[in-house]
């Protein structure tokens, strides 16, 4: 029995190319990521942006929101790694009724 090894090869990487459409044709679209290197000492700080906390909408205030939101803040800056902006310069206030929850907390 004869085996031609070159027409082998070529239909394993015809398999193979057909797996690698497949599988490029059935996985979902990239997201962007957004790396922190922590490993760098001396890289820039990212600034960032940290609203007040609110209650829903119905919810009664209470002191809970500012003071996790300080708790936060303080937490981040103890990393080094962002540069807080200041709420002043905010385009508006949060408005707590467009915050979908379900979906951010995937």
């Amino acid at each position: 029995m004869i085996i031609d090894n070159g027409r082998v090869m070529r239909r394993l990487l015809l398999v193979v190319c057909v797996a690698l459409l497949a599988a490029a044709a059935v996985s979902g679209p990239a997201q962007a990521r957004v790396y922190i290197d922590i490993t760098q000492p001396f890289s820039r700080r990212l600034p960032i942006a940290i609203p007040e906390f609110q209650p829903l909408a119905g919810a009664t205030p209470d002191s809970v929101g500012p003071m996790a939101t300080r708790m936060l803040q303080k937490n981040l800056e103890f990393t080094g790694l962002f540069d807080f902006l200041d709420p002043k310069s905010f385009l508006g206030k949060a408005n707590p009724e467009q915050v979908e929850y379900k979906r951010a907390g995937r």
